[in-house]
């Protein structure tokens, strides 16, 4: 069974996901924004075993437990178009955090026989992405319970975005749990209805 634990971490409280498989205690990490040694106590005493960590996008608030994840000798997957970001000190030098190096998403990893899709979502960074995991979704920054990611950061642009959410996003099956880079959970079908992004959908 497919499970997840949501550790709201780091200098902004961004959210951190551990996502198992109940069976296996095979593990992955959907952003690592910081406080690694709570990420790694909770790994610890879950007995999981964590296989790599996936970004759903370069910002700072984000990625503060990376280098260290990297040092235990897990690859950081995060797709190139964010690169400039995650590599700009405007960025990384609001929380001085340490180095790190990643690898660029493909369409698909792999935990165990569960398929872990990344699907592209530009608009709150050019690399933006989303993640769906049997009936997850992970949206980052780029949707949030009632509410959507900003777009007037370095890379943003507010099109995108729309047409993320509006064409990707709300066509995919309503029964999708929506965990966020920041704040609870939702529900992609509560979403397609009262999310205030609707207010923009024909400008």
């Amino acid at each position: 069974m497919l499970k997840y634990i949501r550790l709201p971490l780091g200098l902004l409280g961004a959210n951190c996901y551990i996502v198992y498989n109940d069976k296996s205690k095979k593990a992955f990490i959907v952003d690592a924004p910081g406080d690694y040694e709570i990420i790694k106590k909770e790994i610890q005493n879950m007995g999981l075993t964590v296989e790599f960590v996936v970004l759903t996008h370069g910002h700072f608030d984000h990625i503060g437990a990376c280098a260290d994840f990297q040092r235990d000798g897990i690859k950081i997957y995060m797709s190139a178009k964010d690169k400039e970001i995650l590599n700009s000190s405007e960025n990384t030098g609001m929380g001085n955090f340490d180095k790190f190096e990643t690898v660029d998403l493909p369409e698909r990893l792999y935990l165990g026989e569960d398929v872990l899709r990344v699907i592209e979502t530009p608009g709150h960074t050019p690399g933006s992405v989303c993640f769906i995991f049997g009936d997850f979704l992970f949206t980052g920054d780029t949707l949030f319970k009632e509410s959507f990611g900003r777009y007037d950061l370095f890379g943003g642009n507010f099109e995108d975005l729309k047409s993320s959410v509006f064409d990707i996003l709300f066509n995919l099956n309503s029964r999708f749990e929506v965990l966020s880079g920041h704040g609870e959970e939702s529900n992609l079908g509560h979403e397609k209805q009262y999310n205030f992004i609707n207010y923009y959908r024909y400008d």
